[in-house]
């Protein structure tokens, strides 16, 4: 019952809730079932690929909620190995969850894992089995990228690599130091919250002075976003680094 440990230990506002549990004999030992709340939404694939497109404000804060979460698994030394949407799940107010904890497993202190998860996804460390916590941020960078864009990247066989098709128009040199090749160029958890929190809450700060921005189109709030966002810039950059001592662009 690996799954309900790693649950147990990891409750939190941004992972998936377990309830309980009940078993039952099985031809093969023993069949466990997880109870789970009920996230009415589905996916964040389903998010993405629906027809009635949301807001990048409100995929923003859907980013926070699994940057939040991520930052919770590796505050405990521990890897989730396969953040993507397809395990991401969505409530009906758009709160974001990492779920599908069967893999998650304990950072070893050589770095020696099993090779495990959607290798779609998985940098080039992840086929020698030793890697630590940056194959998470490799993984949520692009599915950064697909929220924002809502095009998934392509994967290339031969060289075991994914190949972005389009760059996400906002938060691509974050996004693109996450899916650096060498993991200790990667940002961490902390300082990919800190930064998609900032910006989540300088713009909400905003719009409340924008009388009419809840009527606006979703293309219209995301123009009004895009322009926040490129005049937001240079501030962040200051505020992130006096806050959190994060210097890199994003």
């Amino acid at each position: 019952m690996k799954e309900l440990h790693a649950y147990k230990e990891l409750s939190g506002a941004y992972i998936l809730k377990i309830f309980g549990y009940s078993t039952k004999p099985a031809s093969r030992g023993t069949k466990y079932m997880l109870i789970f709340e009920y996230m009415s939404r589905g996916s964040l694939t389903s998010i993405i690929t629906q027809k009635d497109k949301l807001s990048w404000r409100r995929k923003l804060t859907m980013a926070v909620n699994v940057a939040s979460g991520m930052r919770k698994i590796h505050e405990h030394r521990m890897i989730h190995r396969d953040i993507r949407p397809d395990n991401i799940l969505v409530s009906h107010d758009y709160t974001a969850k990492i779920g599908d904890m069967g893999i998650a497993r304990v950072l070893s202190s050589d770095m020696h894992h099993t090779v495990m998860g959607c290798k779609e996804y998985m940098p080039l460390e992840f086929y020698t089995g030793v890697y630590d916590q940056k194959l998470d941020i490799f993984t949520f960078g692009l599915t950064l990228n697909h929220l924002f864009t809502g095009i998934m990247h392509d994967y290339d066989q031969l060289n075991r690599k994914p190949i972005i098709k389009k760059q996400s128009p906002i938060f691509w040199n974050l996004i693109a130091r996450c899916i650096v090749t060498d993991p200790k160029q990667r940002p961490t958890a902390f300082e990919i919250e800190k930064i998609l929190d900032l910006y989540n809450l300088s713009f909400n700060e905003m719009i409340k002075q924008y009388r009419h921005y809840t009527e606006l189109s979703t293309e219209d709030k995301d123009k009004v976003f895009k322009q926040f966002y490129e005049r937001f810039y240079p501030k962040a950059n200051q505020l992130l680094e006096q806050k959190f001592s994060i210097t890199f662009a994003h």
